[in-house]
Formats: C-alpha cells, structure tokens, sequence
C-alpha cells in the first residue's frame, strides 16, 4: 500500500529522520564500536525496528520488535522473515518489502492479529549507487488508537440513531457557507420536504418559507459573541403543502475564538396544537375576565340599587325611634325594624365584600388595636343575644395587651362573623368559650363552642363563599354563607390565618385566628371603637343634594332633629344654585343625580368658587369600593360614605367637623 505523505507527513517525517540516522550507523566503519553504536540508535527507538536485505532475510531486530515477535534473536536473525512468522501478515510484509526494492519508493501496511493492530512503515537503505541494499522496518501498536476509533464509530452510529428517530428536527447550519451540514429526517414528517431538499435550499432561501410577521425573531443572533448564545424561538413556517404551522426552535450558536458565529445548532418542534390550545385558553381567559367585569358591575350596580332605599327607612326609623317614649309598642318595633334593617345592611355589604376579597381588592386602614380589648368591644353587643338564647360565655383575655397592626373595622367584621357563627350553631344551654393570647411572633383568638360540630367532609370546603351545611339551611339566620368566607379573606389580607376544627357532628368547633404580633411602638393601643368626641351643640348650614326623594327628606328631617339648618337639592345645576343662595359650609351630595352634572363635578364646581376650600364636602352614595372612595377625594370631597348610613353616627360625626 503506496504511503500516503499528506495524511502521516509529521509521523514520516520522524520516520525518515530516524532512518536516516539507522542507514548511517550502517554504512559506518565497522567493529566493536560501530555495533554498540547501532544498538544505542535501535534501542532507543520505542517502536519495533526491522533491517532486511532485498529478499527478505532478516539481518538485525531491536529489543522491542523481539518482545513483540516473542522467538529467541537466534531463531529470527538470518533466517528470511517469511519462514519465521505466519503466512498472511509474512506474505503482506513481504509484498510491501519486493515493492520497496523494485520502486525504491516507501510502503505502509496494516495488520490485525490476536486483537491487536500493528502500523508498518517500509523504507529503503540505499547503497553507494543509490540502489536499495537493504529495507528498514518501522512498526506501531495502533491498537489503543483502533480501539477509541472504534468506541467513537459507535457512540457516533448510536448518536446518529438518536438523532435519526427523534420526533424533533435536529440540524446544523454551518454559519460559515450559509448551508446546513445536517437535518434530520423527522423534518419531511413536520414540513414535507426532505432532508435534502432542505440542504438544497440552503438557509437563504429556506429562510422565506418563515411567517413575513415571524421574520424578525430569527435576526435576534448576532454575528459575533465573546460566547456560545442559547435561545427560544417560535415561529410560524410553511409545509410543503403550502400550511402555516407553529414551530419551537431551541437555538443554540456557536462562535469562533475570533468571535465570530460559526454553527448554529437546532432543535425545531410543531407547536401548531399547543398553540391552538394556547388561544383557546386566552380566548376562555378573555371571557372570564369580561364575565368577572360584567359580574363586578352588577355586583356594584346592585349595592347601589339596594343601599338607595335602605337609607330613607333609616332615617325614617331614626326619626320614629327619636319621637317615641321608652317602652311604647312603636319604640318597641321601630328596635325591631332597625336590627333587621341592620341585618339586611350586613348581607348587602357582605356580597359586594367577598367579590372585593377575590379581586384583591380589600382596602387596609391599618392603625394600632389591642386585639383583647377589639374582642371586648364585639362581645357589648353580644350580650343581649347570648342571653335571650341561654347560652354560657367563658372567657380568657390577658392581663397585657396583645398588640397588633390592623384594619380596625375588617378585624371587627372578622371576630363578628366567628362569633356570629359560634352563636348560630350552639343550642340552648351550650357553652361557648374564647381565648386570646400571643404565642411567639403570633396573636392569636380561639373560639370554641359546645354546638352543632362539623362534618368531616364539609371541612375541606367550609370556608368557600356560599357554602352552608344542612344545619344552616334549616335556621332562621342561616344567611349568605359568606360570613367564614369573609372571616377568613380579612384574616389572610392582614398576613394572619383562621383555621378550623371539630371531632365530628354533635362534638362542637374550634376556630383559631392568627394575626401578627405588632412591634411595641409606645402609641396608644384601643380597641375598634373611636372615642365618642364632642357632644352635637354647634349648628350648621348643611345643604343635602339627593335624587331620592324619601332619603333626602329623611336626611332633612334628621339633621334639622340636630338642630341644623338644611336645604335640599335634587340634581347637579339645582345645587350649585341653591349653594349660592342658600351659603352653606356643609354638602352631603349623592353622586349619581339626574341631569348634566353628577356628583364628582358638583364638587369641582364647588371648590372654584370663592368659598369652595371653606366648605366641608362630604359623597354619601351606594357606590362604596375602595376606587369610589379615591375617586371621590380626587374629586374635591373630604369624606366618603357608603349608603346607608347610621344617623347615630352620621349626627355626632357630623358635629366633630372642625
């Protein structure tokens, strides 16, 4: 086999060199010291050295070739190399040597034997007439170098395999030639052209089967990097049959030390499904949302309708209530009308409440609050039902203060509905026992009750809006079901928890709210209510603008009870112009009225004019979200109250205006 200079240049280069050096030991002068010297060259050569004459005989051997060959120097020297080793690499060899004398040109053989692989190069020892005298044998074990050829021939077959069966379209664009170098054959499946057909394409023009739209996402690669880039892309491209279908590209570049990009490796897969689903999903989003807006409306509209007329039958009782001596069957049921009233406020706050919690919208006026004396304040007005229904209080409130930082009014409504509950379910006679305490970083309440208990598998759902037991359903003051749903929305917002136990039907609950335990700050700690402030006494200009007759004549009635000065207005222009007259220092304006201007711009136009900023505004409406709220006081009006309000807190309110 001719040599092949271009693939083994810097081993033949060795080569000649060392045969260059083993021809002049050989024509050298003779004797003891040429000889020494001549083992000295062989032996220090790692590989197995061969000197033959022209017809093969073998004249020396060095210490590795004789390891190798495994015979004694004696059988081997002087004998011809075809009679002492077996005849298919004897023959080769021999071939190779006949070549070399005939051509005077080196020759290179491969051998394998017993599992192992020799490399031999051939090369000629010229006489003084420049004819071959002798051949030079070089030999390699190239069996490490065999075997890592073969470990990577298969690791390179089982990872074509791979790459060959996957789903996925694997590739790689040489960045260099703009064509790729290879694509596997799952991309006839995806987009109906063959590998080839692709290559044949290259990437400048395979580039316009990509979406005009979708185009742009492919230019994101730079052309130079100091590193490797990974990214996703997705993308839409034309098949074969001329479809649009979604791809995903996991794309990963690579570039030169110089910087520059050389490779671009790909993992393409069809996405046309996942995204179809994708849309669907937005699409069904979409239709939540606008449904959840829809509902957040009516929810608003609704509590503005209701809330109308629950404040003219406030007033109305307020009035009625005022008029009537202590113990008079009217007094007697003017009580009656205001706790179901009272009743009916509490239901229409709670819905618009548990729609508020689920959008997140629950506004926190946080302040300091003893947790214990909050307690304490709730059980005043649980008096006269625990007793009227016979049932025994314990209770357990500490020495020290439990401080927290809270809404006064939503922890409020939290303690109430837990209580409201225990009372609920609890027959005549049973117990019901609180405890307040800290423990840790914690503040904690524990209701605890002798009632009906709880079924284990109501517990899981217990606090889900309008969940009601069997029980509920069949008493008097069953309600929404919102009342633990809303405990425990005000409970989480304040970064606190509320669970709930019980042994079963029949064995009592256990409620436990946590809070966290505010850092001692020196400031007062109360309770939920506000300090009473000063007694009505300084009478005032109120000018009233409602739409609803009955609320406004209500209204009038009961602040001029007060002692106040009122006027009425029932739309937007009647109210700047009765302002104008009338000269009041306080307005309680609706904000939805008839004609061209609602309530928000009767408050602007207010405070322009030249006693606008001496004016008290105060928006009393059914609207009541926290966005009513700040839209109101964007407006120009100082305070925002929600329809219906109390004329028990209205009035002393009303005096403690500066």
């Amino acid at each position: 086999m001719p040599c092949s200079p271009s693939e083994h240049t810097r081993a033949h280069r060795l080569l000649r060199r060392r045969a260059g050096r083993f021809a002049q030991a050989l024509q050298g002068p003779g004797g003891p010291k040429a000889e020494a010297t001549l083992k000295a060259v062989l032996d220090a050569v790692k590989e197995s050295v061969w000197l033959f004459d022209r017809d093969g005989v073998c004249l020396l051997g060095n210490e590795t070739a004789l390891r190798r060959f495994g015979c004694p120097r004696d059988q081997i020297i002087g004998r011809p190399f075809i009679e002492v080793t077996d005849p298919d690499p004897g023959l080769q060899r021999l071939a190779a040597l006949r070549e070399v004398v005939a051509t005077g040109r080196p020759q290179e053989t491969f051998d394998d034997r017993a599992g192992t692989s020799f490399h031999h190069f051939w090369y000629p020892v010229l006489d003084d007439q420049g004819r071959v005298a002798q051949v030079v044998s070089f030999s390699y074990d190239i069996t490490p170098r065999k075997r890592a050829e073969a470990t990577l021939r298969e690791s390179e077959a089982r990872f074509r395999a791979v790459l060959d069966n996957s789903r996925d379209v694997l590739y790689r664009l040489d960045l260099r030639t703009g064509h790729y170098d290879y694509i596997s054959p799952a991309v006839e499946a995806l987009v109906g052209y063959t590998p080839e057909e692709i290559m044949a394409l290259g990437s400048q023009a395979g580039a316009t089967l990509i979406h005009p739209d979708d185009f742009p996402v492919l230019r994101g690669l730079p052309d130079r990097a100091d590193g490797d880039i990974q990214v996703d892309l997705a993308y839409r491209q034309r098949t074969k049959d001329g479809d649009w279908r979604w791809f995903s590209n996991h794309v990963t570049q690579v570039y030169g030390q110089d910087g520059r990009a050389l490779y671009r490796y790909g993992n393409l897969r069809d996405i046309t499904e996942l995204k179809r689903h994708e849309e669907t999903l937005e699409g069904a989003e979409a239709f939540l949302k606008e449904e959840a807006r829809r509902k957040d409306a009516f929810l608003a509209v609704l509590g503005h309708e209701l809330r109308n007329p629950l404040a003219p039958i406030r007033n109305a009782l307020h009035l009625i209530g005022q008029q009537s001596p202590v113990g008079d069957p009217v007094a007697a049921a003017c009580a009656i009308a205001q706790r179901q009233l009272t009743h009916l406020t509490r239901l229409v706050d709670d819905l618009l409440d548990v729609a508020r919690i689920a959008r997140g919208q629950v506004h926190l006026e946080r302040s300091d609050l003893d947790l214990g004396a909050t307690l304490q304040a709730v059980l005043e007005d649980y008096q006269a039902v625990l007793a009227e229904q016979g049932l025994i209080l314990e209770t357990n409130l500490p020495a020290p203060r439990v401080p927290i930082q809270a809404d006064a009014t939503r922890i409020v409504q939290a303690v109430h509905n837990l209580l409201s509950n225990a009372v609920k379910f609890t027959p005549r006679g049973g117990r019901i026992r609180l405890e307040v305490g800290a423990r840790g970083r914690e503040a904690y309440l524990r209701i605890q009750d002798t009632g009906v208990g709880i079924a284990p598998d109501l517990l899981p759902s217990l606090f889900d809006p309008f969940r009601q037991s069997k029980e509920a359903v069949g008493r008097s003051g069953g309600g929404l079901g919102l009342g633990l749903a809303l405990a425990k929305g005000f409970v989480e917002v304040h970064g606190g928890t509320l669970a709930a136990r019980s042994d079963g039907p029949g064995q009592g609950a256990e409620f436990t709210l946590t809070l966290p335990l505010a850092e001692p700050t020196g400031a007062p700690v109360r309770g939920d209510r506000p300090d009473p402030g000063p007694d009505p006494g300084r009478t005032r200009r109120i000018l009233v603008v409602e739409d609803q007759t009955d609320a406004a004549i209500t209204l009038k009635m009961v602040l001029e009870l007060a002692g106040h000065s009122v006027a009425v207005a029932q739309d937007g222009l009647a109210a700047l112009a009765c302002a104008e007259v009338f000269g009041p220092d306080l307005v309680i304006c609706d904000i939805g009225l008839p004609g061209g201007l609602d309530g928000y711009q009767v408050a602007r136009i207010l405070r322009r004019t030249p006693r606008g900023n001496e004016l008290t505004l105060i928006a009393l409406t059914g609207f009541g979200t926290q966005e009513d709220r700040d839209q109101a006081l964007r407006a120009g009006f100082d305070l925002h109250l929600t329809k219906p309000v109390d004329p028990e807190v209205l009035v002393p309110m009303i005096a403690r205006l500066d």
